[in-house]
């Protein structure tokens, strides 16, 4: 959940049919675009068709139902999402995630005995409608209907910044009687295998680790070309507690016990709902750690709730951290890294020569090269902000066969662990108290 940027809405009716107006916005220093529409969650990527066939946007789009009053307040089962294909209407894949008053989502297959989330019905307050950019059309709308049209039609425009004529239309239709409704798309672009805790899109496999849905075993990337090419080995968390006039705990992912509490998966995303207990001695201890994490086609988020019982600035030493970090099989070097992070490697010449940095809002991290190009976005929490807590990235050079050997199973520090990409944090400053982390990977 990326803080917001400055909102450019405007609302204009004609008759029955509702304008929504929306720009693109740059959001970083790196080439990124980002729809925002009054707060809709960011959206990457290259192939939104519009009625030039100019592809400018892929990714997806998030409607907040309370940022959008005029189409909020329905049963979920009047909507419909229509584009505009050369003066026809067709009907695009879309879902509507409902969340309850702690945005926790409501989940429609529970894995374990807690009680899932209940629906009221209708699209209102934190719930999401969320549909792909590339599924947008022209900004006319459709003269040719071939099923019946919606009592009310809204239509919501995104334009690509800096570009006036390239832009993307997607029309939100209200059908009250069910006999008029059009058949839902039977498009899909994410599906969800939970025997194998796969999830499958049109561009990637992600297979967790079945024991531990923290980290992942590897990911695939799906080429043009339809070949599957590796580009991330495993991922791997790491916690160090240096306690002060006390012991010095190292954590890593196979010390953790994950439990897949429930599950969705809609044609736009899957969610899966993971908590997480700390295993010492045989014996587990509830962590107050839990997150909901959404698969789109191209991205994954991560919005992570995290209860801390311990003040850092109180009860640990400097070198007390974590870290979450990927096993890739390429030379970092080669990936024309950029970051407005500072390294992790030199924390402790910067603390002595460097002059202190300002914590920031977002954090970010780019690689690339001919096959991919890959973003991680770190949201720190207001308490982290208050208490200058910063993020650093980490990368390691040279061949990436020595780091991918490594001992993947034991809790190891960067250097050591089979990590050449990670972000570090610095726990001896860490505010107790819930902090709400969003980490994004697109």
């Amino acid at each position: 959940m990326i803080p917001r940027l400055p909102e450019l809405l405007k609302i204009k009716i004609l008759g029955r049919c509702l304008l929504l107006n929306t720009r693109l916005m740059k959001c970083c220093v790196v080439t990124l675009l980002v729809v925002m529409i009054s707060g809709v969650s960011p959206a990457f990527g290259q192939n939104m068709t519009t009625k030039q066939n100019k592809p400018i946007h892929s990714a997806p789009v998030i409607l907040k139902a309370h940022n959008h009053y005029p189409i909020e307040g329905r049963p979920l089962s009047f909507y419909r999402l229509i584009k505009n294909e050369g003066g026809v209407a067709q009907v695009i894949p879309f879902q509507i995630d409902e969340q309850n008053h702690f945005t926790d989502f409501i989940l429609t297959t529970a894995t374990s005995n807690k009680p899932l989330a209940q629906s009221d019905g209708l699209f209102n307050d934190n719930d999401e409608l969320v549909f792909m950019g590339q599924d947008m059309g022209e900004s006319e709308v459709p003269k040719v209907w071939n099923f019946a049209k919606p009592a009310i039609l809204y239509r919501i425009d995104a334009q690509a910044s800096g570009q006036k004529t390239n832009r993307g239309t997607v029309f939100v239709g209200l059908y009250p009687e069910s006999r008029s409704r059009p058949a839902l798309s039977t498009k899909k672009y994410v599906d969800f295998n939970l025997d194998q805790a796969s999830i499958i899109t049109s561009k990637y496999v992600y297979d967790f680790d079945p024991n531990n849905y923290l980290v992942v075993r590897r990911v695939l990337l799906l080429t043009p070309q339809k070949e599957k090419k590796k580009i991330i080995q495993s991922s791997s968390f790491y916690l160090r507690s240096d306690f002060k006039y006390f012991l010095t705990f190292q954590v890593g992912h196979s010390d953790l016990k994950s439990t897949l509490d429930a599950y969705k998966v809609g044609p736009i995303r899957a969610i899966v709902k993971v908590s997480f207990q700390y295993v010492f001695l045989k014996l587990n201890f509830e962590m107050g750690m839990y997150t909901e994490v959404s698969f789109f086609d191209n991205s994954v988020m991560l919005p992570t709730l995290m209860h801390n019982p311990l003040d850092g600035k109180r009860t640990l030493n400097q070198g007390s951290g974590f870290y979450y970090g990927f096993a890739m099989p390429f030379n970092m070097q080669l990936l024309n890294p950029q970051s407005n992070m500072l390294p992790y490697s030199l924390q402790k010449r910067r603390k002595l020569f460097h002059k202190e940095t300002p914590v920031k809002r977002l954090y970010r991290l780019k690689i690339d090269n001919d096959i991919f190009v890959m973003y991680i976005l770190v949201e720190p929490s207001k308490k982290m902000i208050e208490r200058n807590n910063k993020f650093e990235y980490y990368l390691e050079y040279g061949n990436p066969l020595p780091i991918m050997q490594r001992p993947w199973e034991r809790p190891l520090p960067l250097g050591k662990a089979p990590v050449n990409l990670g972000v570090h944090l610095d726990l001896s400053n860490f505010a107790e108290g819930e902090h709400f982390i969003g980490f994004q990977l697109f």
